[in-house]
């Protein structure tokens, strides 16, 4: 199963690595170019001192010096790099023999060259050889420099590679840090924690982040406030309509109550006239029975506004459309209500213009009831003089 590394993790790893690798990549470069530059710098003096040796070497056995031949072997050995050397004759057979050879315990760490040492022959286009020369060289110190630069090249790359790693962390760290924020942020919204802010802190783009994770959580507050608020609305809304059909149910009972012992006390009231036709009551009796059918009519419109008013609540109130005589009903109103005005020393006129038609079509007892509540208030409100009603198309 693959390991999951942090964000911070990664982003070290994504700008160390590439790094790394090319802090090693010119660390090697470097050390191999170094290395081919001391092996060339070996290898030149290599050549000076076999030439040098050469020339003093084959002067010396011309002579037949074997004491400069001496000589000469132990200033070479003085020379650094030096291991051994030794010189022969044509045949092979060692004149002089200084310092150690290919025998030795650090043969690993020798290189040897062989010098011929010759002469030319006088009259021809060829030498003669009069001896020989091989000389052993210690490449501990070349080597030792070497390494000593390998190593130094690649800790200035694990130097500059953990300046790099540091940078990076720190980096990492402080773009994370607005973004860890905001996801535990994130995390209490979604558990419903209210009051949920980040500090708007960050220098660059990251601070839109925050300022989004705070317009969210606002929105959502405002959100579940307008919930509550609407859940608080609907509950108000259906104690009023459970208020309302109680009332209009109460309203329906009542007028029925109501209304059954209105229409007896009606009912006798027509039998107790009918009874008297032909004997007529007196001027006092008739004024009495006249004011209770009044009473009684007037009471029997209050119960029909009250169910009126119920139904209009209700939504159930419906209009008729049937046909009728406008000019009548507005007739009958004004006679209903004249006894009124005449008690205020009102009258009542009622003008109709000739383009009124005989019959119109509507609901003529809710037209009834306008007509009686604006005659009504008219009577009220006027102090003198009359109310005129006027009939007419528009």
């Amino acid at each position: 199963m693959m390991r999951t590394y942090s964000v911070t993790t990664q982003l070290v790893l994504l700008a160390i690595l590439p790094l790394a690798v090319m802090f090693i990549g010119l660390t090697l470069f470097h050390a191999h170019n170094r290395n081919v530059l001391l092996d060339e710098q070996f290898e030149a003096r290599v050549h000076d001192l076999s030439r040098g040796l050469a020339a003093r070497a084959t002067q010396s056995m011309l002579a037949g010096d074997q004491e400069a031949l001496d000589v000469l072997a132990l200033e070479m050995l003085r020379e650094s790099n030096i291991y051994g050397l030794r010189l022969a004759d044509p045949m092979g057979d060692p004149l002089v023999k200084r310092g150690r050879g290919p025998k030795s315990a650090l043969a690993g760490d020798l290189s040897f060259v062989f010098v011929p040492l010759c002469i030319p022959v006088p009259g021809e286009d060829s030498y003669q050889r009069i001896g020989e020369a091989w000389i052993w060289f210690d490449l501990r110190p070349v080597n030792a420099i070497k390494r000593q630069g390998f190593w130094q090249a690649m800790a200035l790359a694990v130097l500059l590679a953990l300046v790099v790693g540091w940078s990076a962390w720190r980096l990492a760290t402080r773009i994370l840090r607005p973004m860890r924020e905001s996801l535990e942020a994130m995390r209490r919204i979604g558990h419903g924690i209210g009051g949920v802010r980040v500090a708007e802190d960050a220098d660059n783009e990251l601070r839109q982040l925050q300022r989004g994770v705070n317009l969210l959580a606002s929105a959502l507050e405002d959100q579940d406030r307008l919930r509550e608020e609407a859940h608080h609305h609907d509950l108000a809304r259906e104690r009023a309509e459970q208020a309302k059909a109680v009332r209009t149910l109460f309203l329906a009972h009542m007028s029925h109550e109501i209304r059954t012992p209105l229409s007896a006390l009606v009912g006798f009231m027509h039998l107790l006239q009918r009874e008297h036709a032909e004997q007529p009551l007196s001027l006092r009796s008739q004024q009495y029975l006249e004011a209770m059918e009044q009473s009684a009519r007037h009471l029997g419109e209050l119960i029909g506004d009250i169910l009126d008013f119920s139904r209009i609540e209700s939504g159930k109130l419906e209009l008729r459309s049937v046909p009728f005589s406008a000019i009548r009903l507005m007739d009958e109103v004004a006679v209903e209500l004249a006894e009124r005005a005449r008690a205020k020393g009102l009258f009542i006129d009622v003008v109709s213009f000739l383009d009124v038609p005989e019959r119109v079509e509507s609901d003529p007892l809710r037209l009834r009831q306008v007509l009686l509540n604006l005659l009504s208030n008219a009577i009220k409100f006027t102090p003198q003089g009359g109310i005129v009603m006027r009939l007419m198309l528009e």
